[in-house]
């Protein structure tokens, strides 16, 4: 199985510097092609100095734009069968790696998407190994994740004609997949990853102390089994109905 990363950068060299070097630090990195995806010129060098292959978009295509690029440069450039997706702001614990490589392994027929980070959860009595079903009809908030192959080509039509509707890529994509017969993601108790930028297109001080603050992060120790907890779906969501009666 050929695994890649693609790194999403603009123009926040230090973000980028942190989100690099943490990836490095995870184990089984050696396993996964990496590559920074910077869209515009501001990130370029801090990347070559790290030794990273990059590619520089060719015009500014913004978040929602880029994440899309991505996925797409992993799958039909690359030949990937499984990417994981990073913002230049998050950084990945040292375990990030293999949450995937068993999502890879165990889960990837039966469980469109694994999210490496998370926000607020309700937590079990010794959740680290714990991964919970994620509803992505409810909507879909991280900015880690991977999709197998399987997953990009069941979404990527439906997901590229919904890149204007100024929505978001999450709501873009979670339509996406809804419409494409999948509902169930996978998102560990134990947050994979942090999110280190306090402001973004979506984000302030305020609601990032909200929902990234009180997450439970990983310490990096080994997770001698991982196991995939059920989760009851409430019917379906009113934005998904509206969408469905446009």
């Amino acid at each position: 199985m050929r695994k890649t990363v693609t790194v999403l950068g603009y123009d926040r060299p230090e973000y980028m510097r942190q989100c690099l070097q943490a990836l490095a630090n995870c184990r089984g990195v050696t396993n996964y092609e990496v590559v920074a995806s910077i869209d515009g010129q501001g990130d370029a060098l801090q990347v070559q100095c790290l030794g990273q292959k990059a590619i520089i978009q060719d015009r500014h295509l913004g978040i929602d734009h880029h994440n899309f690029a991505a996925y797409s440069y992993a799958f039909d450039v690359l030949g990937s069968d499984l990417n994981v997706c990073l913002e230049d702001d998050v950084v990945v614990c040292p375990d990030a790696l293999e949450l995937v490589d068993w999502y890879a392994e165990d889960c990837a027929k039966e469980y469109f998407s694994l999210s490496i980070g998370n926000a607020i959860r309700a937590w079990g009595p010794d959740p680290y190994g714990r991964v919970v079903e994620e509803d992505l009809a409810s909507g879909f908030c991280t900015s880690a994740y991977c999709l197998p192959r399987r997953s990009w080509e069941a979404v990527r039509g439906e997901w590229s004609c919904r890149l204007n509707s100024q929505e978001g890529w999450d709501y873009s994509f979670s339509y996406a997949a809804w419409k494409n017969g999948w509902r169930r993601g996978l998102c560990p108790e134990v947050s994979r990853s942090r999110n280190i930028g306090r402001v973004g297109r979506h984000s302030t001080p305020e609601f990032f102390d909200a929902n990234w603050a009180p997450a439970i992060w990983s310490d990096g120790r080994r997770t001698e089994k991982f196991e995939v907890f059920p989760q009851e779906f409430v019917d379906v969501p009113e934005w998904i109905k509206k969408e469905l009666n446009r």
